[in-house]
């Protein structure tokens, strides 16, 4: 039985036309690749954890604000399937077909994937539920995050 390739993540920086490591195991990881061999590389900005914070802060915002969704889980999952984050599956007792939201866990998106579905997400939320502007949205958000918002 052959050993699986092992597959771990390391952050290596960009410095003009070359990336360096970032941190110390992306440094021990360049150690140990052989001068002169090819290496395949799979690259993504990992998940910037202040942008999830603003999504949580936008959930709880407007889940304050309307008396549409008796959670927050239930507000995410209606904007999973307004901006097109889902699955549609056929119930294999009825034959029935129903829609299953898709995970924005840290390590089912990309940091990309995860800004262009904020940003449709976002823009949801100012057109058909809250009716406000995009620039003011964001600042009351920035404004929850720095706890300058009364609670």
């Amino acid at each position: 039985m052959s050993k699986a390739p092992e597959t771990r993540s390391r952050i290596f920086v960009r410095r003009g036309n070359a990336l360096v490591p970032g941190d110390v195991k992306a440094a021990e990881a360049l150690a140990k690749m052989k001068e002169g061999t090819g290496y395949l590389v799979n690259i993504h900005r990992p998940r910037n954890l202040i942008h999830h914070r603003k999504l949580f802060a936008l959930l709880n915002l407007v889940q304050e604000n309307t008396d549409r969704w008796p959670t927050v889980e239930t507000l995410l999952d209606d904007l999973k399937v307004a901006t097109g984050l889902f699955e549609t599956r056929i119930n294999a007792v009825s034959g029935l077909p129903y829609v299953v939201a898709k995970s924005i866990s840290f390590a089912s998106m990309t940091q990309d994937e995860f800004e262009d579905w904020f940003d449709k997400a976002v823009d949801i939320v100012c057109r058909q539920v809250l009716d406000m502007d995009r620039g003011e949205l964001m600042a009351e958000i920035e404004d929850i995050l720095m706890g300058r918002r009364a609670a």
